[in-house]
């Protein structure tokens, strides 16, 4: 990893939010694979208190990918903070967009990192 890229992931931890997209491919020219990932935070529920933390993840490549999303973020659970990871393994057909996943009871104000790796089938 370049210090650039080092820079720019503590900038974005500092803000409380970052994701990186890695490009995979079985034996082959990673630069080959096109495709982005975003996250997003929404409140959600009767009183706008159920915090949302959602990954998207859209093909830009003419095949389909298996794409593989893990996220480190906090949890908050009857009042108690606590690290959590998860791992979520998605099918992006060409030129769709999908949710690698949703996640609820996350801490918005410490922020979730995520990283995004997909191969072709």
């Amino acid at each position: 990893m370049s210090s650039r890229h080092r820079s720019i992931i503590l900038i974005a931890l500092i803000l409380g939010q970052v994701g990186t997209t890695s490009n995979a491919t079985d034996g082959g020219d990673a630069s080959a694979l096109h495709f982005s990932s975003a996250d997003k935070w929404e409140h959600a529920g009767y009183n706008q208190d159920e915090i949302i933390y959602t990954v998207f993840i859209t093909n830009h490549d003419t095949r389909i990918l298996r794409c593989r999303t893990e996220i480190r973020a906090t949890s908050i659970n009857n009042g108690q903070k606590a690290e959590i990871s998860d791992l979520q393994v998605t099918t992006v057909f060409p030129d769709k967009e999908t949710q690698a996943g949703i996640w609820s009871g996350l801490d918005e104000p410490s922020g979730a990192t995520y990283t995004v790796t997909c191969r072709a089938l």
